[in-house]
């Protein structure tokens, strides 16, 4: 390791293929910044879903559609899966930076999908509670680990 390119005090970034080991996780501030960004990512990925799922509602064609075409379902679920086996087992696709946001949004997608198809069964008032309690626990604690100096991870 080159001691002139990473003090010793310097956290390593990780996420530029810095110098991976010790990731001073013993900081407080680099556990809330690492919290707040997970929880950020989380929304997001909420959000796309949320999205997903008042597509049939605000398109009653489209929901129809949904339902009468369960194949797009299937072939989610196996999308789903494989995605879910390939961050489980494969360190590579998971550690490197362009593919895990690969492959974190074909996750998203997928999970979408599922999630659309579901909550097009149901009534838009159970699925809107369900989405507003979902998104308001994860502004919380983004809001929590953002703005308090309490310690979230310990």
């Amino acid at each position: 390791m080159d001691q002139a390119r990473v003090s010793p005090s310097a956290p390593p970034d990780v996420e530029n293929a810095g110098p991976k080991g010790n990731l001073l996780f013993s900081e407080q501030s680099i556990r809330s910044r690492f919290v707040t960004k997970v929880f950020i990512l989380v929304t997001i990925m909420f959000a796309i879903v949320a999205i997903m799922c008042a597509m049939p509602y605000i398109f009653p064609s489209f929901k129809i559609w949904v339902q009468n075409n369960m194949v797009f379902f299937f072939v989610s679920i196996g999308v789903f899966f494989v995605t879910s086996l390939v961050l489980l087992c494969c360190s590579s696709v998971r550690r490197s930076y362009p593919l895990n946001l690969i492959a974190l949004v074909i996750f998203t997608l997928a999970a979408g999908y599922l999630t659309m198809a579901a909550t097009s069964a149901y009534d838009v008032q159970s699925v809107l509670l369900a989405l507003c309690m979902t998104t308001g626990s994860s502004a919380a604690i983004i809001v929590f680990a953002i703005f308090v100096k309490k310690d979230l991870t310990t």
